[in-house]
């Protein structure tokens, strides 16, 4: 699962590629419709979906040349 500032920016990312969610190769799928996780520990519930389990990494959070990347 991903830390809050890299699903921020992974949101941004899709949100500025201008399409309709009926159009984009990511579907999102709300949190409540979720009723169990996959990780790399095995199957668990929705809960784990509040746990990262990964670091930040603030070289993803710059914005690219041409990409839409976040602010500072």
């Amino acid at each position: 699962m991903l830390p809050g500032a890299l699903w921020d920016a992974a949101l941004a990312r899709l949100d500025a590629e201008g399409l309709e969610p009926w159009d984009r190769d990511a579907e999102l799928v709300p949190a409540e419709l979720c009723s169990d996780v996959v990780t790399g520990d095995g199957r668990r519930g929705p809960e784990a979906l509040l746990q990262p389990t990964c670091p930040v990494a603030p070289e993803l959070l710059r914005p690219t040349a041409g990409g839409a990347g976040p602010q500072p």
